[in-house]
This record gives C-alpha cells, sequence and structure tokens, in this order.
C-alpha cells in the first residue's frame, strides 16, 4: 500500500533508529495498525518555568504522548467502505455546531477502548452513538451495554407486561426459566430473576424511528418464538 503522510499534524517524529528515507513508511505502518490508548515516547525541552525553579540547564527528557491517529470530526463521516485493509470514509458539513460537539464528545469516549478502521469498527461505533444519543434520552441505563443488550431488556418488560404486540397468551407461553435460558442460549446474559423483576420495570414512552443492526438480527430471535412482537413507530 501506498500512502503519504504527514507528520506534523500529529506531533510525532519517528524514533531516532528510523531513516528519514523511511518516514512515511514508519508512519503508515503505525496508522494502520494502531491501538486504543497506545503511547509513544517523544523527546521534549524542559519549560523555562522548569529551569527556574530547579536551577537546571535548557535539556531534552522522553516523555509518553498518547497517540491520536484517530478521525477529528471536524465534518460528519458518511459512506463509509474498506479500501486496501482500512477503513475510507467520505465527509459532509455537519448541520449544526451541537451535532458536531455531541458526536465528537461521544466518540472521544468511544475511542478510548477502540479504533476506528473497519466496517465493523463502524458498526460499534454507530451502535454507542444510537445508545447515547436515543437510550439515554429514555433515561436507560447504557453503560457499557449495546443497543440490543438494552433491547432484550425493553423485550422483556414489554412481555411481562403485555405491552409492544404482545398479549397475555405470550406471557404464559414459555415460564420465566424458559425464556431465560432460550435468550441466554442465543448469547444474552438473562436470568429468570432478570424476567420475574422486568415486569416491575417501567416502559419508557419511545418510537422508534430506525434500529441499528444488532437490534434487527435480535428481533429476528424474538419473532421466532413471538412474531407479534414490534416496536412503537
Amino acid at each position: 500500500m501506498t500512502l503519504r503522510c504527514l507528520l506534523n499534524p500529529w506531533r510525532f517524529k519517528p524514533p531516532a533508529d528510523i531513516p528519514r528515507s523511511d518516514y512515511n513508511d514508519y508512519m503508515v505502518d503505525l496508522y494502520l495498525n494502531r491501538l486504543p490508548g497506545q503511547t509513544l515516547s517523544r523527546s521534549t525541552l524542559i519549560s523555562t518555568r522548569e529551569m527556574w525553579l530547579s536551577e537546571s540547564d535548557l535539556v531534552s527528557r522522553e516523555q509518553d504522548i498518547r497517540l491520536n491517529l484517530e478521525f477529528d470530526f471536524k465534518r460528519q463521516p458518511v459512506q463509509p467502505a474498506m479500501n486496501e485493509g482500512h477503513l475510507l470514509m467520505s465527509s459532509r458539513p455537519w448541520d449544526n455546531m451541537e451535532e458536531a460537539l455531541q458526536q465528537r464528545s461521544l466518540f472521544d469516549d468511544w475511542r478510548q477502548t477502540h479504533t476506528l478502521k473497519t466496517l465493523a469498527d463502524w458498526d460499534d461505533w454507530c451502535d454507542f452513538l444510537y445508545c447515547r444519543t436515543v437510550f439515554s434520552d429514555m433515561k436507560l441505563k447504557v453503560g457499557s451495554k449495546r443497543s440490543d443488550d438494552i433491547l432484550v431488556r425493553l423485550f422483556l418488560r414489554a412481555l411481562t407486561q403485555c405491552q409492544w404486540g404482545l398479549m397475555l397468551k405470550d406471557k404464559k407461553s414459555y415460564s420465566c426459566k424458559e425464556v431465560a435460558e432460550w435468550l441466554t442460549s442465543e448469547g444474552y446474559s438473562v436470568t429468570v430473576t432478570d424476567v420475574k423483576n422486568a415486569v416491575r420495570a417501567k416502559i419508557p414512552q419511545m418510537k422508534f424511528s430506525s434500529v441499528t443492526p444488532r437490534m434487527k438480527s435480535l428481533m429476528d430471535i424474538i419473532a421466532r418464538k413471538y412474531p407479534t412482537f414490534c416496536l412503537p413507530v
């Protein structure tokens, strides 16, 4: 892969043992193989204040800095695709400053443990964004959960309270233990207590204008046992 990189915007100089002719290849490899929270050592000069307080000469010191090679969200990323093993996106202007600042703030949270390098990363970021903008507004506890995890909890509430297309006969079709075992077998951590407690949990007044791929997959699973289950729109 041939990529040209600009070093200055990244405020990073390759290690001294890297020949200048290899700077570009080094930075390309660093960019393509970056990790969440990755740090690099950088040589910096001590400040004038520190020289004064410590009565020191102007000397350099090694300092670990956090690698920051993610998209800066100055424009809205759109149309994700893969190009030679890495995510490629187009961009468009934000509709307003509030949306731009909100997504940049949320992305800063997400990238603490993620990098945006593949379509799978993009899907995870979009799911994270959905949870923080849709479910958080409904005062649902999101934490580290993803959209299908939260939908499982909402489904249990709807099932035990006969809402969202479900009726009493659906509630009585399976025992709490059978429902918990079924959802656990599908990859969701659900206990018998979770099912029993769902009858007392509040169902938020909400409408779904869209769903995530994770939610769509869960809806397909639910439909096999409860075909009348539907989300309010």
